[in-house]
């Protein structure tokens, strides 16, 4: 049998673009793991992709969890970062993921912090896997989505 990324998991857009700054990335869309109709997940992972990336420029990301919905900074954030200084164009146009399995928290959100130089940032995504159960309306953020199978 042949499994496809669709099958399990949730893609969404947390967070577009913010042209190069050092302004940290603390507005993302909060994901909520347990969602009635959005499906139940144990686990999310956050990609964080830049376009231009200065040198010395330290990106770290991160992610704030609580029990309710509208995480503020005061709440706690999961004790792991993905974390990138860069020296000289090496950064440029790469990624930064950091993976939360079982946060053990309803809501979770990826706060992106932006140190020394500016870099710029192409997008924030989650993918949420591990689902105990299947989304049950399909999201209005995931323009298509396709499987293919055997190219040859």
């Amino acid at each position: 049998m042949i499994e496809s990324i669709f099958k399990n998991c949730l893609i969404t857009r947390c967070f577009g673009y913010q042209a190069a700054s050092t302004t940290d990335v603390e507005t993302a869309t909060e994901i909520d793991m347990a969602s009635p109709t959005e499906g139940v997940f144990d686990s999310v992972c956050f990609i964080a992709s830049f376009s231009t990336v200065l040198t010395t420029a330290v990106c770290t990301l991160k992610a704030l969890a609580g029990n309710t919905a509208g995480l503020a900074s005061g709440q706690a954030y999961a004790t792991t970062t993905a974390t990138v200084t860069a020296a000289g164009t090496d950064t440029n146009n790469n990624i930064l993921v950091l993976d939360c399995v079982r946060p053990g928290k309803r809501y979770i959100r990826p706060d992106l912090v932006l140190d020394t130089a500016a870099s710029a940032l192409d997008s924030i995504i989650a993918i949420r896997y591990n689902s105990k159960t299947v989304p049950t309306v399909e999201l209005s953020t995931l323009a298509d989505g396709a499987v293919s199978i055997g190219l040859s």
